[in-house]
């Protein structure tokens, strides 16, 4: 019996610590989560965010003015806030260097430059003479 209330007596430190308030379990902080900023789209929001309605509808427009002269026509897309410019055959120049160059000078600002398309189809109308992808008559006949 002395045995006894000896061993309890020595393990009753152990069944307190067992039984005492529970310490809270330490947790990973949460990380925020990153996301990756495309620098393109944040530009575009960011030039979006400043512009008046007026001038939302301006750069939805694509419009053609005659000339090969490229510092008038970059100035006439700017001017007018065109989202675009079409190249038609008044719009030629002798070879195809100057119209890289000239449409480099229409497209405008860098970081969101103005749409260049062509009325080249091909065929007939073949604005760049010497092009020798296929016309839509030639395309036609060709398995998808």
């Amino acid at each position: 019996m002395v045995c006894t209330s000896v061993a309890l007596l020595l393990a009753a430190p152990l069944f307190v610590a067992c039984t005492g308030a529970p310490q809270p379990v330490p947790s990973a902080v949460p990380r925020p989560v990153v996301v990756p900023v495309d620098p393109v789209q944040q530009y575009a929001d960011d030039r979006l965010g400043v512009m008046t309605i007026d001038e939302k509808i301006e750069s939805m427009i694509m419009a053609h003015q005659s000339g090969v002269d490229a510092s008038s026509l970059g100035q006439y897309v700017s001017s007018n806030g065109l989202g675009g410019f079409i190249l038609m055959g008044d719009n030629m120049p002798e070879n195809p260097d100057a119209l890289a160059a000239m449409t480099s000078v229409i497209a405008g600002e860098v970081g969101l430059p103005a749409l260049i398309a062509i009325d080249q189809e091909g065929g007939i109308v073949r604005r760049i003479r010497n092009d020798g992808g296929l016309s839509a008559l030639e395309l036609r006949t060709l398995p998808p």
